[in-house]
């Protein structure tokens, strides 16, 4: 079995401000191949604690959980954040702001190369500058979007 454990900070965003939340991740590898994935986050005093097999589930979970109005902003949020189509990594996304997307097979050359993965990889968490919501009107490889309009819906 192996372990690891991080501190991120994720970016909140609630009706008239951005909050900086320290959220406890740990991630556990079971000998049969078996992840776990956990978040712990303490918002306003309350303490709160996620589990689920990947690192995408459990901030989806935690993004539902969360009051209306009140959002997580961090690549796997944002509109540039998108999944490998060939498969990933857990806690893995890749950003594409020089060019639009319009269909998977668009993200397949950024994906393929290591220089070119390398460069553009980031974690869930991760939160930068050129951060854009994800919409209806952008292709975005992931599935936060999805899952949050069927809460908000």
């Amino acid at each position: 079995m192996k372990e690891k454990q991080r501190i991120y900070t994720l970016a909140i965003s609630t009706s008239d401000k951005v909050l900086d939340v320290p959220i406890q991740h740990r991630v556990v590898h079971e000998n049969d191949d078996q992840m776990q994935t956990t978040i712990s986050v303490t918002i306003q005093g309350q303490k709160m604690s996620f589990a689920a097999e990947t690192t995408e589930e459990v901030l989806i979970q935690f993004a539902k959980s969360l009051p209306l109005g009140w959002n997580i902003k961090s690549c796997l949020s944002c509109r540039y954040g998108h999944f490998c189509p060939v498969g990933n990594n857990d806690n893995e996304l890749f950003c594409v702001t020089e060019f639009e997307p319009k269909e998977i097979s668009d993200l397949w050359h950024v994906t393929e190369d290591d220089g070119e993965r390398n460069k553009r990889h980031k974690n869930l968490f991760h939160l930068c500058n050129q951060y854009l919501p994800q919409s209806d009107d952008y292709f975005t490889y992931n599935d936060y979007y999805l899952n949050m309009k069927k809460r908000n819906s």
